[in-house]
């Protein structure tokens, strides 16, 4: 956060170069996981895609691999499902 503000939450600010869709928003920030994938910051790639949003119900504003969702603060919800099958 470079606005000065003593608060300790960062927050990421896309250019309007992303655009204003889902789809243009999801492929300008695929293209820097993709590069940091490639660098092995990001590991555990799973060709997963992620929806942000800014509540639960709430509909994506982009898309992200689900293996760099945490390096974006993103909350991430999961079910594991266990079963026996005969």
């Amino acid at each position: 956060d470079s606005s000065g503000s003593s608060s300790s939450c960062s927050i990421l600010t896309l250019s309007e170069n992303a655009g204003s869709t889902l789809e243009s928003r999801t492929e300008a920030v695929k293209n820097v996981m993709d590069n940091l994938r490639d660098r092995g910051v990001i590991t555990g790639w799973r060709d997963e895609l992620y929806g942000l949003t800014s509540g639960f119900y709430e509909p994506p504003v982009l898309l992200v691999e689900r293996a760099a969702a945490s390096f974006l603060g993103m909350l991430q919800y999961g079910v594991h499902v266990n079963g026996l099958g005969k």
